[in-house]
């Protein structure tokens, strides 16, 4: 090991070279679209269904994240809405609240045959 950099421990070392070893697997896990065409030869598969199978799946994947970006939107949106209630009831029901609602009733009294309103 070089002088410059510190000694790992006995102990990490299965650990990380079981993560290097799957990063490098993961890195190796993708193939052209002829080493496919090429897969499906094998088996009698006509390379035209390989590439119809790719557009399918690509098709669908395409889909899936916009599922997924719509329902993080409408989760957004969700929030927003629940946010402004929460404002919106603590506002009615704030130290104010009863202020007003004696106001309003006070109005009400005041002008009893307008809203059909008596106050006891």
């Amino acid at each position: 090991m070089s002088k410059n950099q510190p000694d790992i421990p006995d102990e990490l070392a299965p650990e990380i070279l079981e993560i290097a070893s799957r990063y490098y697997s993961e890195s190796q896990n993708s193939y052209s679209l002829a080493e496919l065409q090429d897969a499906g030869a094998e088996v009698q598969i006509p390379p035209e269904f390989i590439e119809k199978a790719l557009r399918d799946v690509q098709v669908k994947k395409q889909q899936e994240r916009q599922q997924q970006q719509q329902a993080q939107e409408r989760r957004k949106t969700v929030q927003w809405i629940a946010t402004g209630v929460a404002v919106i009831l603590a506002t009615a029901t704030g130290p104010r609240a009863a202020q007003n609602r004696a106001m309003d009733c006070h109005w009400r009294c005041r002008y009893p045959r307008y809203l059909g309103h008596w106050c006891l």
